[in-house]
């Protein structure tokens, strides 16, 4: 995995997980849970994006 994509993975998951957060915390009071489901929404896409360019051949 080159260098291109490991940027790629960081900003599509950052900016995936701070779309959740912003999505939720509109919808709920607490600022911890938005921010917690953001995180988790980022960790699985980056984790995603890796087996998908891991896996490329």
């Amino acid at each position: 995995m080159n260098a291109l994509n490991w940027f790629i993975l960081f900003v599509i998951s950052a900016m995936l997980g701070s779309f959740a957060a912003s999505i939720l915390d509109n919808i709920m009071q607490s600022i911890w849970i938005p921010r917690i489901c953001g995180g988790l929404v980022a960790a699985l896409v980056g984790f995603c994006l890796y087996l998908y360019f891991t896996n490329e051949k």
